[in-house]
């Protein structure tokens, strides 16, 4: 994959991704309580896909498993992240992860 390709997936990911997490914001307000914060959470939608992404693109470029399998393994992580970092309950964490990469899956489809 072009160094270029590369960059303009990753920001397309970045923003499709932060974009509904940022959509889900009164959900996740509702389901967290008080312990919520709006900047730290965008900041972690942001690492989380800096994390993910490139090894996603990685795996599948050099067909290490199969398409399926890494968006299921970048889930997975996503979730633990989510759930860990942020300390999200389990509910939220996986509903966010499945949200937010059902969207950039999506979009990738289309395009």
């Amino acid at each position: 994959m072009a160094r270029e390709s590369f960059l303009f997936l990753l920001i397309l990911n970045l923003l499709v991704e932060t974009g509904f997490a940022v959509c889900l914001i009164p959900f996740l307000k509702r389901l967290q309580g008080d312990g919520f914060w709006v900047p730290s959470f965008v900041t972690c939608c942001v690492m989380i896909n800096l994390m993910t992404h490139p090894l996603a693109c990685l795996a599948v470029e050099n067909q290490v498993a199969s398409f399926a399998l890494v968006e299921t393994m970048v889930l997975v992580v996503e979730t633990i992240s989510y759930r860990l970092i942020l300390d999200f309950r389990w509910r939220a964490a996986g509903a966010m992860a499945s949200i937010t990469n059902a969207a950039s899956l999506l979009l990738g489809i289309l395009m």
